[in-house]
This record gives C-alpha cells, structure tokens and sequence, in this order.
C-alpha cells in the first residue's frame, strides 16, 4: 500500500467489494481512478475486466489515460451473491527494472465509486 493507494503486485488481480443499496437485477457501473504502470520501456498496458467470466471491458491504457478514470459496466445485480468480485488481468505487468522491486505491478488503484442508476 502507498499513500495514494495500492499498486497490484500480479499479472491478475481481483476487487471484491458489496453492493447493498442494489436491487435484483438493476445495472450498475463501477469508476476506477487508477493509473498504470509506465516508465520508458513500458508505454502501455492492457487491462482486461471480469465479472462471472465474462468480459466486461478490454483495451490498452497509456499515458494519456493516467488522470482519466475507468467507468466499468456491471453485470445486473444478484443478490443471491455474497459480494461482487471483478478480476483484472494485466497481461504487461512487470517488475520495475530500477529500485529493486519484485512485484510483477500494472495498475495503481486510487479509488473507486459505485455508480447507480
């Protein structure tokens, strides 16, 4: 953990987080505000979003996308879920060549936000 947030340490990672102001099967979206990691060998990264195995959203973040936050469409709610679980796989996570680091690092997560209808 860093003091703006957390780095994953993976080329996967997973956000697992309740929604108990939504109804069964009302559509919600999650923004995150995250960076990716980026130096001079690193230009970009692709993310790919999951929910229950299905993609939600995939592309390539670079550094034109560092300020702009992820709006990520949510499968209709389920209550009959304990808790909604996304994986982020981060197929260019790697670790940093300077500093000594070991963590395989892709995205920096600031914050997020449940988005409601």
């Amino acid at each position: 953990i860093e003091r703006w947030g957390v780095w994953s340490d993976a080329p996967e990672a997973e956000i697992v987080f309740h929604a108990p102001s939504l109804e069964l099967g009302e559509q919600a979206a999650l923004r995150l505000d995250a960076h990716m990691y980026l130096d001079s060998n690193i230009t970009s990264q692709r993310l790919i979003v999951k929910q229950d195995d299905q993609i939600l959203w995939a592309g390539t973040r670079g550094a034109e996308d560092q300020d702009r936050s992820l709006i990520i469409p949510l499968l209709p709610y389920d209550p009959s879920q304990e808790a909604i679980t996304l994986t982020l796989r981060l197929p260019d996570a790697q670790a940093p060549l300077a500093g000594g680091e070991t963590r395989a690092v892709g995205i920096g997560l600031k914050g997020l936000t449940l988005l409601e209808d």
